[in-house]
């Protein structure tokens, strides 16, 4: 070959592979939403006439696995429940969407330890039976995996969202009302997501209480792991404004979900998923007879009558 033939063929390749490369960094990622069905359905019911709710039960952070029916009260709107079954841990298969903070202001140390912990954390909470998914989020949301039980598909999405480089706005309530239609689909089964973020919300369309309503339909216990901008900089220990602390407390407890907040070294994520993990494995199904006074919006309180017993159970039916 001529030395200008091969020349024009190197420059023909490189220039092929600047295309391709060009062209592959705008392939469409797969939006959250995808796989959402149309919304309106109800709350699961275990079975007719009759409601369940899931609530989780922690003595010093551990599960407690004994509790019996008459050492709760339930209380919706005005009136007390009959529990009419406290099951723990019941055969009834979980899902679990892991959501990760993509967003400009998490750049500073990406990826962070949580990703790395992810797969661990997810093996001791998985069981057969259950299944997970994998999101991202900025200014939109995205699904990078499942909901699958195959934990080398979660794997490779975990490096997926290793892979990224963290740039835009924060879409948080977008995101938690789009997996809470994801989860809508799953009926029968029990919902739990776990939210790595810095609550800096400032791309939604949707409202935090729109959010918290999409949580509750859906059955949806929506568990934080609250890691302020800037923790992730070796040289800064975060800050975060109070109202965004308040915003994050007020999901997880409107919703019967965990508020862990972090520093930024890896041992203390990997704490607070240890937590988030035996308050997955401290779940009870609560049934009781809804009444035809109970409407959607009731507030509703747990109660549990044994000492030092924290029970965690949304706070509107």
């Amino acid at each position: 070959m001529q030395p200008q033939s091969r020349h024009l063929l190197l420059g023909f390749l490189s220039l092929s592979a600047l295309v391709f490369f060009a062209v592959s960094l705008q392939l469409p990622r797969v939006p959250l939403f995808a796989e959402v069905m149309p919304s309106g359905q109800a709350a699961p019911q275990a079975s007719s006439g009759t409601a369940r709710l899931w609530i989780s039960a922690l003595k010093y952070g551990h599960p407690v696995k004994d509790l019996k029916e008459d050492e709760l009260e339930l209380w919706v709107g005005k009136e007390k429940q009959k529990i009419s079954s406290l099951t723990f841990d019941p055969p009834v298969p979980l899902v679990l969407g892991f959501i990760v903070d993509a967003s400009g202001s998490e750049r500073l140390g990406w990826p962070g330890p949580e990703l790395n912990l992810a797969h661990d954390f997810l093996q001791k909470v998985l069981r057969p039976v259950d299944q997970v998914f994998l999101a991202d989020f900025n200014d939109k949301s995205h699904l990078d995996a499942g909901p699958t039980a195959d934990l080398s598909q979660i794997e490779q999405g975990l490096e997926k969202i290793r892979a990224l480089r963290p740039y835009g706005g924060t879409a948080l309530f977008d995101t938690i009302e789009a997996s809470c239609d994801l989860l809508k689909t799953r009926a029968g089964a029990r919902h739990l997501l776990v939210v790595v973020t810095d609550g800096l919300d400032n791309a939604s369309r949707h409202t935090r209480l729109q959010a918290v309503r999409a949580a509750r339909l859906s059955n949806t216990s929506v568990s934080i792991i609250f890691r302020p901008a800037g923790q992730l900089e070796s040289s800064s220990v975060g800050t975060h404004s109070p109202r965004t602390l308040i915003a994050m407390q007020d999901v997880t407890q409107a919703t019967g979900g965990l508020l862990a907040q972090p520093s930024a070294s890896e041992a203390d994520i990997g704490r607070d998923l240890d937590a988030v993990a035996n308050f997955v494995r401290a779940q009870y199904a609560v049934d009781f007879n809804a009444g035809s006074s109970i409407s959607e919006g009731d507030k509703m309180k747990v109660k549990c009558l044994r000492h030092h017993v924290k029970i965690f159970a949304p706070e509107q039916y």
